[in-house]
């Protein structure tokens, strides 16, 4: 999470410079594997009962909101030729977001400061 955070951060630098962030699109990628399978090894484990707690109702909405934006929106607009389009900037321009994915370093900066005696 502190690396994804790290990452996130620097490619919104990168971004807002107009710089080349394909490395960060990748790892944006990778980041978003990871944390989908996290939550799907969870729902295996916990079923429905984990939506009971709210930290994972934020997870779900994150990682379902980056998989819409990343993995559907983009590629399909890309594909009818939009690139240039307004509605494709919408994704990228959603700085605010991307920035939600950064609470779940406070999650767990909360997470492991319960564990202190």
């Amino acid at each position: 999470i502190l690396v994804n955070a790290i990452c996130l951060g620097i490619s919104i630098d990168f971004e807002l410079k107009g710089e080349d962030t394909s490395t960060f699109i990748i790892l944006d990628h990778v980041f978003l594997i990871i944390f989908t399978t996290e939550f799907s090894l969870i729902m295996f484990v916990f079923g429905r009962k984990c939506f009971m707690d709210a930290w994972y109702r934020f997870d779900f909405l994150v990682i379902v909101g980056g998989i819409l934006s990343q993995w559907l929106l983009v590629p399909i607009m890309s594909a009818q030729g939009l690139e240039g389009h307004f509605i494709v900037q919408i994704p990228q321009q959603l700085l605010i977001f991307r920035m939600l994915r950064l609470m779940r370093l406070v999650r767990a900066v909360r997470l492991v400061s319960s564990f202190k005696p």
